[in-house]
């Protein structure tokens, strides 16, 4: 029997899930990558071959902001982004998107089997962060 894993890895590439997982790392952990008051006036929108998306919530933090670009860049460069790009807009969904969500009902948990499976498969990703992305990704799909 082959391991999931690498297919999956080919897989998740091809469809962009990997940097679909770095930006949800991002948004989760924004407000310890950048610290009050920019954290308050930014959110990454979008992360697309490199390149992130940074909703800003007025012209004057924009304008702000392509003075650090560069420094933006390299904090960020762990996470695949190679250029930045800002557009103003609403930042209200950071508060949406990441307010702790309500249990979700009919969730089983997993047999020794599955969990043993799942573990298996995800042995050939070598980035710890992504592994626990998946991790939860697959058992929440089997759950």
């Amino acid at each position: 029997m082959k391991k999931v894993g690498p297919i999956l890895n080919s897989i998740f590439d091809v469809l962009g899930f990997e940097e679909k997982l770095k930006l949800e790392k991002m948004r989760t952990g924004w407000d310890r990558l950048f610290l009050e008051p920019m954290s308050l006036h930014t959110f990454p929108s979008d992360l697309n071959r490199g390149e992130l998306l940074i909703t800003v919530d007025s012209p004057v933090w924009l304008q702000q902001l392509t003075f650090f670009k560069n420094e933006i860049i390299g904090k960020l460069a762990g996470y695949g982004v190679k250029t930045v790009r800002f557009r103003q807009g609403r930042i209200n969904e950071k508060i949406q998107k990441h307010a702790p969500q309500p249990p979700t009902k009919n969730r089983r948990e997993l047999t020794e089997d599955e969990s043993r499976w799942v573990e298996e498969n995800l042995s050939e990703i070598k980035d710890p962060e992504l592994a626990d992305a998946f991790r939860s990704l697959i058992r929440s799909s089997i759950s």
